[in-house]
Protein backbone atom coordinates (compact mmCIF):
# COMPACT_ATOMS: atom_id res chain seq x y z
CA UNK A 1 0.00 0.00 0.00
CA UNK A 2 1.54 3.43 -1.17
CA UNK A 3 -0.38 5.04 1.56
CA UNK A 4 0.70 2.54 4.62
CA UNK A 5 4.09 3.68 3.30
CA UNK A 6 3.83 7.43 3.26
CA UNK A 7 2.89 7.26 6.39
CA UNK A 8 5.61 5.06 7.44
CA UNK A 9 8.05 7.83 5.80
CA UNK A 10 5.87 10.28 8.24
CA UNK A 11 6.47 8.73 11.25
CA UNK A 12 10.30 7.97 10.92
CA UNK A 13 10.56 12.03 9.93
CA UNK A 14 9.39 12.86 12.85
CA UNK A 15 10.00 10.07 15.00
CA UNK A 16 12.98 12.78 16.41
CA UNK A 17 10.38 15.53 17.37
CA UNK A 18 7.97 12.64 19.12
CA UNK A 19 10.59 11.56 20.99
CA UNK A 20 11.30 14.96 22.19
CA UNK A 21 8.09 16.58 22.51
CA UNK A 22 7.45 13.02 24.96
CA UNK A 23 10.44 13.76 26.89
CA UNK A 24 9.52 17.24 27.31
CA UNK A 25 6.39 16.35 28.44
CA UNK A 26 7.10 13.82 31.00
CA UNK A 27 9.71 16.34 32.37
CA UNK A 28 6.75 18.89 33.03
CA UNK A 29 4.96 16.01 34.51
CA UNK A 30 7.40 15.33 37.16
CA UNK A 31 7.99 18.79 37.94
CA UNK A 32 4.17 19.80 38.36
CA UNK A 33 4.47 16.51 40.67
CA UNK A 34 7.79 17.78 42.75
CA UNK A 35 5.07 20.53 43.26
CA UNK A 36 2.56 18.82 44.32
CA UNK A 37 0.05 19.36 41.24
CA UNK A 38 -1.55 17.23 39.17
CA UNK A 39 -1.76 17.74 35.08
CA UNK A 40 -5.26 17.85 35.47
CA UNK A 41 -4.38 20.78 38.08
CA UNK A 42 -2.44 22.55 35.72
CA UNK A 43 -4.51 22.36 32.59
CA UNK A 44 -7.46 23.92 34.64
CA UNK A 45 -5.20 26.46 35.82
CA UNK A 46 -4.14 27.43 32.27
CA UNK A 47 -7.61 27.49 30.52
CA UNK A 48 -8.85 29.50 33.69
CA UNK A 49 -5.91 32.11 33.35
CA UNK A 50 -6.35 32.52 29.58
Amino acid sequence: MPCRFLMQLLIEKHISRLLILLSYMTEIKRELQEQGMTVDHALQAFQGGS
